[in-house]
């Protein structure tokens, strides 16, 4: 599969601080992919854990991997390379349009997106094809 673009969605180091992430969660329900980000707050004046959370919508597949690791999805980049830390979205995806192609041929119409994050304290990376992303406020979690 080939991608020969990308453009960016988010950039969680706008809020994360700078040595990243403490930990990183997923939880898929239905159609839909959470994962979790905890991190510590930038805040000075007291020590408190946060928890942002990108959700992806009407997903069809997602892939987890080590990073930097080997690559199990062989995607050709023909793009210039990517920052690691961002949330980004290839466009266009051979990958997406394959996806598209068999919902459209088994009567499903569906938009889908090749979405990918890589989390550098955590050393994993993401590839998601989804309808749609946000990123959400979760809560403080409890220590």
């Amino acid at each position: 599969m080939r991608v020969s673009g990308w453009q960016l969605v988010a950039d969680p180091y706008e809020w994360l601080p700078p040595y990243g992430e403490t930990a990183v969660s997923v939880l898929a329900l239905g159609s839909d992919l959470r994962i979790s980000i905890d991190y510590d707050s930038t805040d000075a004046d007291r020590y408190r854990l946060m928890r942002k959370d990108i959700l992806f919508s009407g997903v069809s597949c997602y892939h987890k991997e080590l990073f930097p690791g080997p690559a199990l999805l062989e995607i050709a980049y023909a793009c210039d390379k990517f920052d690691a830390g961002l949330l980004i979205e290839f466009v266009p995806s051979e990958l997406a349009e394959a996806v598209k192609n068999m919902s459209t041929a088994s009567g499903l119409v569906q938009d889908v997106h090749h979405y990918r994050i890589a989390f550098l304290s955590e050393n994993v990376k993401f590839d998601v094809l989804a309808k749609a992303v946000v990123i959400e406020d979760a809560y403080e979690p409890k220590a």
